[in-house]
């Protein structure tokens, strides 16, 4: 049986909420016509390399059949398209740098630590005012074709996800062997971040510095909702003890 801990305030950290709204059906209803690819990833489907973007690059780091984790590096002065996902909700994690984040409804600050929650439906786009922004993309249930965009600064409005991939710098995503349908990355492109999957327990009992945010993985933690967690330096992480964990750290 799952054993929650008690939840303090101050791991809720700085969280930023969107969800849909008028202006955002508006631009779904201009999108979404009789001949808009509406698309689903297949597990046949090959993500497993680096994507190359106009704004930089990003890597899957963790799949299983409900949770899909991305590792995205903007450039200073890129952006993401402002765009939706119709169908799963989506998180950002900032694990370093500073940059914006905008939806049609306003614009939010993003540092270190900050977790932006999005809706399905709800328009939004993160722009780097830093040499390098990294985020960690917690995207449930699992279907990274799940896209369409309304406006981008490199000319791809209403075209699908992108086909480019690069090796450089890439450690391999692998099969996680006790894990049915999972699959892990080490480390991320260039080697600055990295993944490991860890109990409850363990978290609880020997937390690691250098980790940032500890995102929970699996069925149960889909069905019931459990909640990504910061590290707070001092605090005992409120995690479920049984709960497997996806921990991002620093390297």
């Amino acid at each position: 049986m799952s054993t929650a801990i008690a939840y303090p305030e101050a791991v809720a950290g700085n969280r930023i909420g969107v969800t849909a709204k008028a202006a955002d059906f508006v631009a779904i209803r201009e999108l979404v016509t009789a001949e808009t690819p509406i698309l689903n990833e297949s597990h046949g489907d090959d993500l497993s390399q680096v994507v190359v973007k106009p704004w930089g690059h990003e890597s899957r780091v963790f799949a299983d059949p409900v949770y899909d984790l991305w590792h995205l590096c903007i450039k200073e002065g890129g952006s993401t398209s402002m765009h939706a996902h119709l169908r799963k909700t989506t998180q950002l994690l900032c694990l370093s740098g500073t940059g914006v984040f905008e939806t049609l409804h306003g614009s939010y600050e993003v540092t270190s630590g900050t977790v932006m929650t999005i809706g399905p439906g709800a328009f939004h786009r993160t722009r780097s005012i830093a040499p390098e922004l990294h985020l960690i993309e917690v995207e449930h249930p699992r279907n990274k074709f799940d896209l369409i965009r309304l406006r981008d600064n490199y000319d791809r409005s209403k075209t699908t996800y992108e086909s480019a991939v690069t090796t450089a710098g890439e450690s391999a995503l692998k099969p996680v062997r006790q894990i049915p349908h999972t699959h892990l990355r080490r480390t991320s492109t260039a080697g600055k971040f990295e993944f490991a999957l860890r109990t409850g327990m363990d978290i609880f009992y020997t937390p690691r510095a250098r980790e940032l945010f500890y995102v929970p993985t699996g069925f149960e933690a889909f069905i019931v909702g459990h909640p990504v967690l910061p590290f707070v330096d001092g605090i005992k992480t409120p995690v479920v003890t049984d709960q497997t964990y996806l921990a991002i750290a620093a390297r």
